[in-house]
């Protein structure tokens, strides 16, 4: 059961649903956005957090006609924080576009389901979003070409067995004190980046090592019953030595 839940769970997260997300409006303004991961560390089941060194680049078509154009300089990390962002570079062409590329090293707070160690599985989530525009005035396209993990990407334990990006809206049910500034709207609406990494241990050989004390002891104390229960003494020393080895 356990594992069909996360199954499931993690469909959800890897699918390729950009049809089932939100239409945005006719005033959004698309950006394309993808996430380029150099390095994954700090990947602890016990704090519940793991980290991520990448580049995240965004890439639009420049406001005409004297309007503002967009600021996405405020960028968040939903359950992360930011701890290292750079401008490598930003770019305009002759045709009015707009480029930006970032190197981000951020932590993430996950809590992993350790359920069925040592053969589960995760998935792992950067989620990012520009704190200063909503959806109705922006949205991100993801850019599925470029966007990829590097093959110097190593997390020991697991191997890395999937990897998807997508667009999303994000509610959030709360102004956070601005709803006198903004009529009656109940919730605000961003545009989310979701970049998910699926990893899963890498095969029977830990399951088999962690275990194997177990399956000895286990054997050596149903030997027992091969004895005549005339012997006692016989009977009760390999329970019990069963029962040591198995401590070892």
């Amino acid at each position: 059961r356990s594992k069909e839940a996360a199954s499931i769970r993690h469909e959800l997260h890897l699918a390729d649903s950009s049809s089932a997300a939100a239409v945005p409006g006719p005033a959004s303004r698309p950006v394309m956005a993808g996430i380029y991961v150099e390095r994954i560390f700090d990947l602890s089941p016990r704090t519940a957090r793991w980290g991520a060194d990448f580049y995240l680049w965004f890439r639009w078509k420049k406001a005409g006609d004297g309007k503002q154009d967009l600021d996405l300089s405020k960028l968040q990390l939903v359950d992360g924080e930011i701890v290292r962002k750079n401008e490598v570079c930003n770019l305009e062409n002759e045709a009015g576009e707009h480029y930006v590329l970032y190197r981000i090293e951020a932590l993430i707070t996950k809590s992993f389901d350790t359920t069925r160690f040592p053969q589960e599985d995760h998935v792992l989530t950067l989620r990012v979003e520009n704190g200063r525009h909503e959806r109705e005035q922006l949205h991100f396209v993801a850019e599925t070409t470029d966007s990829a993990i590097s093959s110097r990407v190593s997390i020991p334990g697991y191997r890395i067995y999937h990897d998807s990006i997508r667009e999303r809206p994000h509610a959030y049910q709360s102004l956070r004190g601005q709803s006198a500034f903004n009529g009656s709207r109940a919730e605000a609406h961003y545009s989310q980046l979701q970049y998910s990494i699926g990893i899963e241990r890498e095969g029977w050989e830990l399951f088999l090592k962690m275990f194997q004390g177990v399956f000895v002891s286990v054997a050596i104390a149903l030997m027992a019953f091969l004895i005549n229960p005339a012997y006692n003494s016989p009977r009760i020393s390999l329970g019990v030595g069963s029962r040591f080895w198995g401590l070892t």
